[in-house]
């Protein structure tokens, strides 16, 4: 991404975490995958770009470069887990306003809360 910023903003379970995107001392190079659940964005003073996801919850943020972690297999409990299909959804998202202000948050909720049609019988 072409922004000039030090920090990527992710959305948690109880709210936003900041983190730095540049790998300056041991402690920012240990910080290589950062949890996150909706979104991730990286703003500017007056507007940022957003990757929004469904159901991914790992984010690698490294200058102005966004990683989305798409699969963690582990061999247990069964040790075929990475060699199923699997879908997902992500989107990426510019504003032109702050985060705060932004409409990020409303696309990062209805893009995990879709609308689902029901056709029932009348009775």
């Amino acid at each position: 991404m072409n922004i000039r910023t030090d920090y990527a903003t992710f959305d948690i379970s109880s709210g936003l975490l900041r983190r730095p995107i540049h790998a300056n001392t041991s402690w920012d190079q240990a910080r290589l995958e950062v949890c996150g659940h909706k979104f991730v964005d990286l703003s500017e003073a007056s507007y940022g770009v957003s990757v929004l996801n469904d159901c991914k919850y790992g984010f690698t943020v490294r200058n102005q470069t966004i990683g989305l972690s798409l699969l963690k297999a582990g061999e247990w409990p069964w040790e075929g887990t990475d060699k199923q299909d699997h879908e997902f959804v992500y989107s990426l998202l510019a504003h032109d306003q702050p985060l705060a202000q932004s409409e990020v948050f409303y696309e990062a909720m209805h893009l995990n809360t879709p609308i689902w049609a029901v056709i029932v019988d009348k009775e």
